[in-house]
């Protein structure tokens, strides 16, 4: 330990941070009865000085209240503006009403969790949906957001065009033309 200048040792003072303050979590959207299709965008926000972790969960409205299933998570909080947390694939959820809700569990152990949402997922059509990673690109070649990733989800065999328009909504680049694509299994 310390000592001072006769040698007499001290008690060396360790402070001790004692949070019992539980995250706050909102969900922006969806909104509750909202109809959706095969991909969910979760907006909402996560704050906590000490956060260990967060997960968004979703189950039947018909299934047990212990029955919620992680589909997303992260272990960012979002500060004061909320964002989106993800997008969640909702393909393969049974055609139902579902229940979605946000937790989040700070490192002191600390948890809340957001009221559930209900969730109305739309029949399948042959466009199920479609994501596009980063959700903000920029293609004019300067390096900086080029490239994108884009997964269209089909529910039946199609030909599908893919094409990206500027604001004016004329085509810029065409991506697939009369293109067969098959479903996910």
């Amino acid at each position: 330990g310390a000592q001072d200048s006769a040698f007499i040792p001290r008690p060396k003072e360790t402070p001790i941070v004692v949070d019992r303050t539980p995250p706050e979590v909102v969900v922006v959207r969806p909104t509750d009865n909202q109809q959706l299709g095969a991909v969910v965008e979760v907006v909402g926000r996560v704050r906590d000085t000490n956060l260990s972790h967060w997960v968004i969960e979703v189950r039947a409205v018909s299934a047990c209240e212990d029955c919620y299933q992680e589909v997303a998570g992260g272990d960012q909080a979002t500060g004061e503006t909320p964002g989106v947390l993800a997008q969640v694939q909702t393909r393969h959820l049974p055609p139902e009403d579902h229940l979605l809700r946000l937790r989040a569990i700070d490192k002191a152990g600390n948890e809340t969790t957001s009221g559930p949402i209900t969730i109305v997922l739309k029949p399948r059509q042959i466009f199920d949906g479609f994501t596009l990673e980063p959700p903000l690109i920029s293609p004019n070649e300067d390096g900086t957001l080029d490239v994108a990733s884009a997964t269209i989800f089909l529910a039946a065999r199609a030909d599908v065009t893919a094409t990206v328009r500027d604001q004016s909504d004329q085509v810029v680049r065409t991506l697939l033309e009369w293109t067969i694509l098959d479903p996910d299994p």
